[in-house]
């Protein structure tokens, strides 16, 4: 039988009413796909909304593991995807430009791919984004239907670059468990017509197990203004040396700092053990004491402001003014 003989059979009445109730539905629906949040391009800045790294944004409902935001020169680029990310402002998820993954680990990718997609596209009603990860999308389970409402999924290796208008994004080598599946990131751009590289390192080790630094990595992150190292853990010496296999902990934030000479250091990604307060000022105490340079450990709206001739970092209401060199 045909649909219309059941909708036939329909009392009048009823009919009428149900077709003044779709009506009031597919008006309700036009709103929310065209919902729009203005983009906000005033400033070029990060948003450190943390990414708390391990086990314990899985498992710990008290974690904060979210990413990174970052504006520049108009577009919106946001690194890597935790589990909390729904937490970050409308205006901000549903204008990103370009999504950042370094690797498929739950505190870097901490909800599917699918449901990310519906995230950045307002539930697919509004096709854009592009998405750069070291992997096959559909190896990790993203069907046609979730990858044909973004641009582009761009599986990205180390040493490639993709460019977006005035911004070229290269996967770096990071030393973390399968190189293959996991890169840093650099981003190059300029401020006010001054040069502009942002270095994210992502989970990497250091050195190999018999202690020799990895020169790729160091090379890899030269030149960088800003570096994001990925600290994991305060330790330093071979005492706690499963620790150093995986993550830089703070020996491999010291090195990496000392060889590149940023003109800022933040630490990032730490794990439950690093996340506590007294131990992130002790770590940054200590960092500050082995380099010359400035330091800051992320912690929720921690703000950089990026302007022609300085960096305005914006923690717990206060102002740091670092010159750009």
């Amino acid at each position: 039988m045909n649909i219309s003989n059941y909708q036939k059979e329909i009392n009048p009445e009823i009919k009428k009413e149900l077709l003044e109730f779709e009506d009031v539905c597919f008006e309700k629906a036009g709103k929310f796909k065209n919902e729009e949040y203005k983009k906000d391009n005033k400033n070029n800045e990060i948003i450190f909304y943390g990414l708390e790294g391990g086990r314990s944004s899985v498992s710990d409902s008290k974690s904060n593991s979210i990413g990174y935001f970052l504006k520049l020169n108009g577009k919106y680029i946001f690194l890597e995807a935790g589990i909390d990310i729904k937490k970050v402002e409308p205006k901000i998820l549903k204008n990103i430009d370009i999504l950042l993954i370094s690797h498929n680990h739950p505190d870097h990718l901490g909800i599917s791919l699918g449901n990310l997609i519906e995230i950045i596209t307002n539930c697919g009603y509004k096709k854009k984004g592009f998405i750069l990860a070291p992997f096959n999308p559909e190896k990790k389970g993203l069907d046609d239907y979730h990858k044909n409402q973004i641009d582009e999924f761009i599986e990205i290796k180390p040493n490639e670059s993709k460019k977006f208008d005035n911004i070229t994004i290269q996967a770096l080598p990071a030393h973390h468990g399968d190189k293959k599946d996991n890169v840093g990131f650099k981003i190059k751009t300029e401020v006010e017509g001054k040069p502009l590289v942002i270095s994210y390192t992502s989970d990497t080790a250091i050195a190999d197990e018999k202690g020799n630094v990895y020169e790729d990595l160091i090379n890899a992150h030269k030149n960088s203004n800003i570096l994001m190292s990925n600290i994991c853990s305060a330790f330093f010496s071979s005492k706690y040396e499963r620790f150093l296999k995986k993550h830089l902990a703070l020996i491999g934030c010291y090195i990496l700092a000392k060889e590149i000479k940023p003109d800022i250091l933040f630490l990032t990604h730490p794990c439950s053990v690093s996340s506590s307060k007294e131990i992130k000022e002790k770590t940054v105490s200590l960092m500050k004491k082995l380099i010359d340079i400035p330091v800051f450990f992320e912690e929720p709206k921690l703000k950089l402001k990026i302007k022609k001739d300085s960096y305005e970092v914006i923690q717990n209401k206060n102002k740091f003014i670092i010159p750009r060199k």
